[in-house]
């Protein structure tokens, strides 16, 4: 993890959400799982216990990014994080193209292997209420990014916290 995620000792309750995260996550044709909800909900602490103590067995071999937005809204800095987190997974399963851009590479190596992304706080580039397209990313690159792993055909899984839906 880049950032830690939260693990409450005293954490008690949503044995229906895990239940519902682990089939999620192993259905290979989800791709996005996004958790919504008011602020204080425990968007955050239900990842990390799924994170560290409630996610199948077989989930636990997935390799696990998890960025915070919260901790970092650097966009370009998390894509450098996580292009340099895959780099060993190019290495087992192709080649880096040199100069590609973060994007491109995360793209070459969506064909391989699966990972779990976790981008919590998401609300921190998303516009807020006051505006018509409340929700939508406000952050380019974040935004192009997002609508690649929509668009590839992948077996990765993202799970994206936020106080807003996401209305792309």
């Amino acid at each position: 993890y880049v950032h830690q995620p939260t693990d409450d000792k005293n954490y008690k309750g949503r044995i229906h959400d895990f239940a519902k995260l682990n089939r999620l996550s192993n259905d290979p044709d989800t791709r996005i799982i996004s958790i919504t909800g008011i602020g204080g909900q425990g968007k955050t602490s239900m990842v990390g216990r799924w994170l560290k103590k409630e996610r199948d067995e077989n989930l636990a071999q997935i390799p696990v990014f998890y960025w915070s937005f919260y901790e970092d809204l650097d966009v370009a800095k998390f894509l450098e994080q996580f292009v340099g987190f895959c780099r060993p997974i190019i290495h087992d399963f192709g080649k880096e193209e040199p100069g590609a851009d973060s994007i491109s590479i995360i793209l070459d190596i969506f064909k391989n292997g699966r990972v779990l992304l976790v981008l919590d706080g998401l609300e921190m580039l998303q516009v807020d209420s006051s505006r018509s397209n409340h929700g939508s990313i406000n952050d380019s690159l974040l935004n192009s990014f997002l609508q690649v792993w929509l668009r590839s055909r992948h077996k990765w899984l993202m799970i994206l916290t936020s106080r807003f839906h996401f209305p792309q």
